[in-house]
């Protein structure tokens, strides 16, 4: 049996601080890694959905305010 894995677990991320100007919360789905390794956790990444986020945020309806920064 190999000693080197992977876990993908698919998760979501809530934010409910202020989100200028709408003061919304928001909610991104997202996918959770876990390496093991030898029965242990090796390592943990979190990875949000970027276009989701942006979207959520606005980001994407405006495109050119966030550029010209």
């Amino acid at each position: 049996m190999p000693t080197d894995w992977s876990v993908k677990v698919p998760s979501s991320v809530k934010g409910t601080g202020v989100i200028a100007p709408t003061g919304k919360a928001v909610k991104v789905p997202c996918r959770d890694v876990f390496r093991v390794r030898d029965g242990k956790i090796a390592s943990f990444n979190c990875y949000p959905s970027g276009t989701v986020l942006f979207g959520q945020l606005g980001v994407l309806t405006n495109l050119e305010a966030v550029l010209d920064q």
